[in-house]
């Protein structure tokens, strides 16, 4: 695979020293990279690239980023030493509402403050998004607030947190125990179940399943509504009472929602 910056569009590439650099296009095999995983358990990874006769792997020693020499592929898991192993973050994942059945209510958090209620809403602060963290674990952010993540305590407390790579903003989401139909958020590193907002409680945590109040519902965060529009002139199908037209717009007018029907096609249904 390449490593390609998302901010300059460069590639970055290692010479036969070890020096690490930048550039706008990949010449020869330079700038092709692999990855080896740690262990099955552990989602970090060494990532080498071959230069010339040798491969090459990158590390990181103090402030600077280079690479070294390779040992055979059959030693490599015998490295203790950390600075040859990387983390790999993803930044996209699955855009839910989280709603529970119990009361037809949304997990929400607030715009300002980032404070967790339930909500009847289905808007964008009622969007969260599922990030795979590795070993069937997620982390869970706020679409409207990318920086804002899920965490709990041993305790039950539940709050959002700016630190996304701490082991209390994990969960794990598994199907809902006992017949009822949905998930349950389980808390990593606490074993303990995401709970609603119940009779003026604020949302938490609970050591036990607890019914319809630690059941939740994943509904798609675009609630299966599109723009449709053409390739060729980048524009969208629009809709009124009396016409269909093509417009460049991204309003109310141009939403469609789709609905698959029982023998397998879809309808259009416009949300004008």
């Amino acid at each position: 695979f390449r490593l390609q910056s998302r901010v300059h569009g460069k590639f970055l590439l290692s010479d036969v020293n070890g020096q690490i650099c930048t550039s706008d296009c990949i010449p020869n095999d330079q700038g092709q990279w692999k990855l080896i995983k740690k262990s099955p358990d552990i989602f970090s990874f060494l990532i080498y690239t071959t230069c010339g006769k040798n491969q090459r792997q990158l590390s990181c020693e103090g402030d600077g980023v280079n690479t070294i020499l390779m040992q055979e592929q059959d030693q490599w898991y015998q490295y203790s030493n950390p600075s040859y192993f990387w983390d790999i973050e993803l930044l996209s994942g699955e855009l839910c509402f989280l709603s529970s059945p119990g009361q037809d209510r949304r997990l929400s958090c607030h715009p300002w403050s980032g404070r967790l209620s339930m909500s009847s809403n289905w808007k964008g602060w009622e969007v969260w998004r599922f990030i795979e963290a590795g070993n069937d674990h997620v982390r869970i952010s706020n679409w409207t607030h990318q920086k804002k993540f899920l965490c709990s305590d041993s305790d039950g407390t539940v709050w959002t947190s700016n630190n996304h790579l701490g082991s209390w903003e994990m969960w794990k989401v598994e199907r809902a125990p006992n017949g009822y139909n949905g998930v349950v958020l389980k808390s990593v590193s606490h074993g303990r179940f995401l709970k609603a907002a119940v009779n003026g409680s604020p949302v938490s945590t609970s050591p036990t399943f607890d019914g319809f109040s630690t059941t939740w519902h994943t509904d798609a965060g675009h609630r299966q509504s599109f723009y449709i529009s053409s390739v060729c002139q980048g524009k969208r199908i629009g809709s009124s009472e009396s016409q269909v037209y093509i417009t460049s717009n991204r309003k109310a007018k141009e939403v469609w929602e789709i609905k698959q029907q029982s023998d397998g096609s879809v309808s259009l249904r416009s949300k004008a």
